[in-house]
């Protein structure tokens, strides 16, 4: 799979489409990530706190819901980091498994190195 800026306007395009089955502030949280990935390889790492700025949530179980449940879908990967280290954020397909986007995997591996 291939990254670059087409690609996550692709990924907006079907979270748009095909996303109509998530809650209203998942469909929110995925949008805010969507805002903040790079374009290199779709990584963003906002805190809860950020997200629910730009989102607006109030609650700050409401967003870590709403991650859980873009995770769930396929929407996002996500790695919560460590008390040193942010949480990290992946856009993804739902039909795509972790093998086929390897530099999550190459990431998260050099992270506990």
């Amino acid at each position: 799979m291939t990254t670059s800026k087409d690609g996550r306007y692709t990924w907006l395009n079907s979270f748009r489409d095909k996303g109509e089955k998530l809650s209203a502030p998942a469909t929110l949280v995925g949008y805010a990530l969507f805002s903040r990935a790079d374009e290199k390889d779709w990584k963003c790492f906002p805190s809860i706190p950020l997200i629910m700025r730009d989102t607006r949530i109030k609650s700050a179980r409401t967003v870590h819901r709403s991650i859980a449940e873009l995770v769930a879908a396929g929407w996002i990967t996500y790695d919560p980091g460590d008390s040193r280290t942010n949480n990290r954020y992946w856009l993804t397909y739902p039909d795509l498994v972790e093998q086929e986007m390897p530099y999550v995997e190459q990431e998260r591996s050099e992270e506990h190195t």
